[in-house]
């Protein structure tokens, strides 16, 4: 776990990306599960931060080894570590995930933080979607899993806490390589428009942080 939250600050470290899985989408009422982080294209990490993961629960198999840490150590090595950073991050949607994290009491630290749903929209308004599987699809040309195989009426399952970890460890990897991605994309796109650049870094992300 350490290992992994000292990348964050590592000096080594140009940018990252970030993603969290929570109980539901209300940003008051729920909260972080886990954090997905993603530091090279096709690396990725998951760390389940619920008791209902950590202690065995929805694992597929009895032969895993559980985590030995507590939800408690995941959102304080996460909060020391994002206070230490000076590499950027990008979310897919920023603004979700900085509410679920101060809901754990985790700030994102003073450095730059980055949506790659609203670099995406600044840079085509026009694109046809925003989402990230729509544009992971768009621009890489790959079907992510969608939210729908985990939860939803086709699986019976109504929160995220029902998925085996497995599988929720699959798609939030997949998410965050694929934010990853993205954020090598977007700002050689962004510096095409320097008007559009200083909107983006300026204005966008200051404001979407007080909303």
């Amino acid at each position: 776990l350490k290992q992994i939250f000292n990348k964050i600050f590592d000096p080594h470290t140009a940018f990252f990306a970030l993603d969290t899985e929570t109980t539901g989408l209300d940003i008051i009422e729920d909260t972080p599960i886990g954090i997905s982080l993603c530091f090279e294209e096709g690396t990725a990490y998951y760390i389940p931060a619920h008791d209902t993961h950590l202690l065995g629960g929805t694992l597929l198999t009895e032969e895993k080894n559980l985590p030995e840490y507590s939800p408690s150590d995941v959102w304080s090595g996460l909060k020391e570590a994002l206070a230490k950073r000076k590499a950027p991050f990008a979310a897919h949607n920023l603004k979700y995930d900085f509410h679920m994290l101060k809901n754990v009491g985790v700030d994102i630290g003073e450095s730059t933080a980055c949506c790659t749903m609203v670099a995406a929209w600044l840079c085509n308004p026009a694109e046809g979607g925003f989402s990230l599987d729509f544009l992971t699809l768009r621009h890489f040309d790959f079907q992510k899993i969608p939210t729908s195989a985990l939860i939803g009426k086709e699986t019976g399952r109504s929160s995220m806490l029902d998925v085996p970890l497995t599988e929720l460890t699959e798609y939030a990897c997949e998410d965050v390589d694929a934010t990853f991605r993205l954020w090598k994309f977007y700002p050689n796109k962004l510096k095409e428009n320097a008007d559009l650049q200083k909107l983006f870094y300026d204005m966008e992300m200051p404001i979407l942080l007080l909303l």
